[in-house]
């Protein structure tokens, strides 16, 4: 419903690609519109289209040292790099504001 354009003939997000874009040199309505049709007393709600769900996350991992060597024979790592415990790691959003915040454990992995 949206305003009527000629498809460019690469895709728009990467044309330097040049990967032909599907409909290239059609002419398309931009999808910035919605058209619905409504009958006698009837009415709709307006909604944007766009939902993003989002779902919880799982990750694992170990922090290591580049410039130590573990030299306790107990650690899961000994005669490996050293993983330092207790270190925090921030989980920030697109905008920089911290989400959540977790520590590595007594071996450095998390």
């Amino acid at each position: 419903m949206g305003q009527a354009r000629i498809v460019p003939d690469y895709i728009s997000l990467f044309p330097q690609s040049h990967e032909v874009a599907p409909f290239a040199g059609a002419l398309r309505s931009l999808c910035d519109r919605k058209m619905v049709t409504l009958g006698d007393q009837t009415s709709a709600l307006p909604s944007s289209g766009l939902h993003v769900d989002s779902r919880g996350g799982h990750f694992t991992g170990i922090i290591t040292d580049d410039f130590t060597s573990e030299f306790d024979p107990f650690s899961p790592q000994f005669g490996e790099k050293f993983s330092p415990a207790n270190l925090p790691v921030a989980i920030k959003d697109w905008t920089g504001t911290e989400i959540s915040r977790v520590y590595t454990d007594q071996w450095g992995s998390l």
